[in-house]
């Protein structure tokens, strides 16, 4: 559906504006379109939006924040925020200036504690996900 609505009426108007509107457009329609994945029925994916967006209300209960965060969902909100900015793609472009260009020794030791730093998350993420119950693998719902 946003496809179709790119196509049709957003695609000229999101290539006039700013990169950061543009990846706004971006973070907002992913988020809008995992409700879609999370939801049982479209009246629940519907309700979902409605509260996402302060248009119905929910139960007091539960939307105490505190019962849901805690010191790893933080860090992994906080990585994913990161995560979703051009931050890194910022760096790069700082760092293949011409300041940088003497420094071509130490690039083979960049390349691997990067390599390095990839694997260690991976690592993580293996070892995070077999120790849980937690499945986050949507597409066997369907």
């Amino acid at each position: 559906m946003l496809l179709v609505l790119e196509r049709v009426a957003l695609g000229n108007w999101l290539k006039r504006t700013s990169p950061i509107l543009r990846h706004a457009y971006l973070i907002l329609a992913v988020l809008i379109s995992w409700v879609f994945f999370r939801a049982d029925n479209l009246s629940h994916a519907v309700k979902f939006l409605s509260v996402m967006f302060g248009a119905a209300s929910v139960a007091a209960t539960e939307t105490k924040l505190a019962v849901y965060l805690n010191a790893e969902i933080a860090v992994m909100l906080v990585i994913g925020v990161l995560a979703s900015l051009p931050v890194f793609p910022a760096i790069r472009t700082m760092s293949a200036g011409e300041r940088w260009k003497r420094f071509t020794a130490v690039r083979p030791i960049v390349t691997f504690a990067r390599i390095a730093l990839y694997l260690g998350i991976f690592s993580l993420a293996v070892l995070w996900l077999a120790s849980g119950t937690h499945n986050p693998f949507i597409y066997f719902r369907f």
